[in-house]
C-alpha cells in the first residue's frame, strides 16, 4: 500500500515537472539553479535551445555564462548579481548573451538566493532565464518610430502644436515655441491661448478648435492673423485636424501653420507694382502696346487709342498688323518673331502705322520682351510719333550736300586716326561724345581716352587691321570723357592704305550707345520703374505731385542736363531754376490751360540750362493721372517726359539759315539783273545821242 502511494506520488511529480517544462518552453523560459560558491549550474534543457544549442552539447557553468555576456553589459550584470548575493533581495537583469551562431540574444534573468551556509553566506540561487529578443526589437522599433516622429515634428519647416479637448496645449515643436516667445516646447504644456502673446485672438482660435473637434471635420489652409510676443501682427496659413483615440472619440486637436507674412507682403508689393506699371503705361505720353508671343494685342494705352483712332475693344484680341498698312504685315510679323527669339535685348525700329481713317504716321518703336511667364512672354512696345521729325528729315535730304554732311556728322562721331593712335581729323559729334574740343583731341591718342579694361582687345583688332588679317572691325567699348565719366560707344573701324600698301590712316565711326547701355542695365535692376522702356526711348521721366509740389526726376531726365542722379532735389523749384526765364510764364500758362481742360493734351517745346551752361532744347509731353476707371483724378499728379530735341532744333536752325541765305542770294541776283538792264539802256541811249 505504501509502495503504491509512493509510486503515485512519483508519477505526480513527473507530471508536474513535465507541465513546468512545457510551460517554460512555450514561454521561451528556462530555469536555473546555481551554486554560487562552486560555480556549478544546473539549467533546464530549454535554456540550451533558447541560445541555439542542443542540450547534450551545452556546457553549463557560471564561468561560461559570464564569458558569453556582451562586453557592454557584463559590468552591469555582475554588479546586479553581486548586489543580489550581498542583500539577499531578488534580482532582475536584462542583458545580451552570445548564441551558438555568434549573434547576440536579449535575455531577462530573474533570480533569488534560497540557501545560505552557517556563516550566512549565500550558497544557492534559483531563477529563470527568458528570451526577450523579440520584445526588445519591438521596443527598439517603437522607440525608433517615436524618435522618427519627434525628428519629423522638429525638422518640419512648419509650426506644429496639439491640444486636448479643452484647447489646452499638450505640446509643440521648437518653431512654434520660438514664435510664442518660449525657450522650448516644454514651457507651452498646460497653457491656453489666453496665456499667449496672441490672447487677443484667443476666442477666434478656440472657436476654430471647437468647430473642428465638434464636427470631426478638418479645417485646412485658412489664413488668420496672429499677434507676436513683441506686439507685431503676422499672417498664418493654418490647418487643424481632430485627434482621435483608439475608439474613434475626439480627444484633442492637431494644428500646423506656416508664417505667410512675407508672402502676404509680396502679394501687396506685387499688387502695388502692377498698379504702378499699369499707370506708367496708361498715362505714358507715348503709344504703348502689349502683345502676346503671336503678335496679338493684349492691351493698349490711351495715347495709342487717341493717335490711331481705334477704340480699345477693336484692337484688343486682334493681330497688331491691324494698325499697319497691308504691305508692312509680313515685316511686322517677322519683327515680332525676332523679339521673341532675341528676348534678351532691346529692339528699335522706325515704321509707318495706319490710322483708322487710313492716313499713315511715322513712329519710332522700342520693344522689349518681358519673360514674366516663360510659356507666355509679353512684348512691350512703346511708339513715339515722329511725323514731324520725318518731315524735317525729308527737307534735309533735299537740301545741298554740305547741309546733309553737317546733319550726318551730327548723328555719329567720325574720325581719321593715325596708325600710332593720334587723332588726325574729328567731327563735332565725336567732340560732344568725349567732351574734348577738336584742338584738345589733336594732342591725344585714342589710347589716352580708352578705358583700360577695353584697351587690350581694341589694340588686338588694330594689330589685325595693320597685318591685313581683317578688313574692318566693330566693338563696344568705353571712352573716358574729359570730365572723368565713362561713356559707352560702338566703334566701327577700317584701315585706309597708300598706293604702296603701307597704312595711311584708320576711319573710325563712333556711335554713342551710353543710353542703350544704361537702358540695358536698368532692365536688370528694375522692371517696376519701367526704366527699360523709358531709357530705350531716350526720354526723361518726371512725375509732379501738385498737392506737395514734389517732383520725381528720372536719372535720364537729370543726365540730359548734365547732372548725376544725386545732384538735384525733387521739387518743382529745380525745374523753375533750370528753365529759360523768358519762356517760364508761357509754359506755366500752357500747363494751366491743359489742367483746366482748355487743351486736349500738354505738349511744349522750351529751353533748359545744361550744367555746363549751354541751352538744351526740350520737348515736354504730359498727361494727368487717371484712376482705374479712366476718370481724371482731381488735379493731383501730372506725369510726363522730356525729350532732348537739340539736334533737331540745330538742324531746323541750320536749315532756316540756309534757306535765308538762298533767299538773300536770290534777291542779290535779281538786283544785279536789274542793274545790268539799266546799264544796257544807258549805253543804248548814249549811242543814239552820239549818232
Amino acid at each position: 500500500m505504501k509502495q503504491a502511494k509512493g509510486a503515485v506520488k512519483q508519477d505526480n511529480i513527473a507530471l508536474n515537472e513535465e507541465r513546468l517544462r512545457l510551460a517554460l518552453k512555450v514561454a521561451d523560459q528556462a530555469w536555473f539553479d546555481v551554486n554560487v560558491q562552486t560555480g556549478e549550474i544546473h539549467v533546464s534543457p530549454e535554456y540550451a535551445g533558447l541560445i541555439g544549442f542542443e542540450p547534450e552539447h551545452f556546457e553549463s557553468s557560471l564561468q561560461n555564462w559570464m564569458e558569453h555576456l556582451h562586453p557592454d553589459d557584463r559590468d552591469g550584470v555582475m554588479a546586479a548579481f553581486q548586489s543580489c548575493l550581498a542583500s539577499g533581495s531578488p534580482v532582475t537583469m536584462e542583458y545580451r548573451r552570445q548564441t551558438k551562431s555568434g549573434d547576440w540574444a536579449w535575455m531577462r534573468s530573474i533570480g533569488e538566493v534560497v540557501e545560505w551556509d552557517d556563516a550566512k553566506q549565500p550558497v544557492r540561487m534559483i531563477g529563470v532565464h527568458m528570451l526577450i529578443s523579440d520584445k526588445k526589437q519591438a521596443e527598439e522599433t517603437v522607440e525608433a518610430s517615436k524618435h522618427l516622429i519627434d525628428s519629423i515634428v522638429e525638422s518640419a519647416p512648419i509650426r506644429i502644436f496639439w491640444k486636448d479637448r479643452d484647447s489646452t496645449y499638450l505640446g509643440c515643436n521648437s518653431l512654434f515655441a520660438r514664435d510664442a516667445g518660449l525657450s522650448g516646447p516644454d514651457e507651452l504644456i498646460g497653457k491656453s491661448d489666453f496665456d499667449m502673446g496672441w490672447k487677443d485672438q484667443a476666442e477666434l482660435y478656440r472657436a476654430d478648435d471647437a468647430a473642428v473637434m465638434d464636427s470631426c471635420v478638418p479645417k485646412l489652409g485658412f489664413e488668420e492673423p496672429q499677434t507676436t510676443p513683441d506686439g507685431n501682427t503676422i499672417w498664418l496659413r493654418t490647418s487643424k485636424v481632430p485627434l482621435l483615440d483608439d475608439a474613434g472619440a475626439v480627444v484633442g486637436i492637431l494644428g500646423v501653420y506656416e508664417d505667410i507674412t512675407e508672402h502676404k507682403q509680396a502679394e501687396q508689393n506685387l499688387k502695388e507694382s502692377e498698379t504702378r506699371y499699369k499707370n506708367m503705361i496708361d498715362f505714358n505720353p507715348l503709344m504703348c502696346f502689349e502683345l502676346d508671343s503671336t503678335g496679338v494685342v493684349k492691351s493698349i494705352n490711351r495715347e495709342a487709342i487717341e493717335q490711331l483712332g481705334y477704340p480699345a475693344e477693336e484692337l484688343i484680341g486682334q493681330p497688331v498688323t491691324i494698325v499697319f498698312p497691308a504691305e508692312m504685315h509680313e515685316a511686322v510679323r517677322t519683327q515680332v518673331d525676332i523679339c521673341i527669339r532675341e528676348s534678351d535685348r532691346v529692339h528699335k525700329w522706325e515704321i509707318t502705322k495706319e490710322h483708322k481713317d487710313g492716313h499713315l504716321l511715322w513712329v519710332s518703336e522700342t520693344a522689349i520682351t518681358i519673360q514674366s511667364d516663360q510659356q507666355n512672354p509679353t512684348i512691350l512696345i512703346m511708339c513715339e510719333n515722329i511725323d514731324e521729325r520725318k518731315q524735317t528729315e525729308l527737307a534735309l535730304t533735299t537740301s545741298e550736300a554740305a547741309f546733309r554732311a553737317t546733319f550726318n556728322q551730327a548723328a555719329v562721331g567720325i574720325a581719321h586716326v593715325a596708325p600710332d593712335g593720334r587723332w588726325a581729323m574729328v567731327n563735332d559729334r565725336l567732340c560732344d561724345i568725349v567732351g574734348y574740343s577738336r584742338n584738345e583731341l589733336m594732342h591725344l591718342t585714342f589710347q589716352d581716352i580708352t578705358h583700360p579694361d577695353d584697351l587690350a582687345i581694341d589694340l588686338k583688332h588694330v594689330e589685325q587691321l595693320l597685318a591685313g588679317d581683317i578688313q574692318s572691325y566693330s566693338m563696344e567699348k568705353r571712352y573716358i570723357r574729359k570730365s572723368g565719366e565713362n561713356i559707352w560707344i560702338n566703334l566701327t573701324a577700317s584701315l585706309m592704305r597708300r598706293e604702296d600698301g603701307s597704312p595711311d590712316y584708320f576711319i573710325s565711326v563712333i556711335e554713342d550707345i551710353n543710353e542703350r547701355k544704361r537702358f540695358e542695365e536698368a532692365l536688370k535692376i528694375s522692371r517696376e520703374q519701367l526704366g527699360f522702356a523709358l531709357q530705350g526711348a531716350n526720354d526723361g521721366l518726371w512725375d509732379w505731385n501738385m498737392e506737395t509740389n514734389e517732383v520725381y526726376y528720372s536719372p535720364r531726365w537729370k543726365s540730359m542736363l548734365g547732372y548725376g542722379e544725386d545732384d538735384l532735389g525733387n521739387t518743382l523749384e529745380v525745374w523753375k531754376e533750370l528753365v529759360d526765364p523768358e519762356q517760364m510764364e508761357s509754359i506755366l500758362q500752357h500747363v494751366t490751360n491743359y489742367i483746366e481742360g482748355k487743351l486736349p493734351r500738354f505738349e511744349s517745346e522750351f529751353r533748359m540750362r545744361h550744367k555746363d551752361g549751354h541751352w538744351v532744347d526740350i520737348l515736354a509731353r504730359a498727361r494727368l493721372a487717371m484712376d482705374e476707371s479712366g476718370n481724371e483724378l482731381a488735379p493731383r499728379r501730372l506725369i510726363g517726359t522730356h525729350v532732348d530735341i537739340s539736334d533737331r532744333k540745330h538742324v531746323e536752325r541750320e536749315l532756316k539759315h540756309r534757306l535765308d541765305e538762298i533767299e538773300r542770294m536770290n534777291k542779290l541776283m535779281i538786283g544785279r539783273e536789274l542793274k545790268m538792264e539799266e546799264l544796257r539802256q544807258e549805253i543804248k541811249r548814249l549811242k543814239e545821242e552820239t549818232g
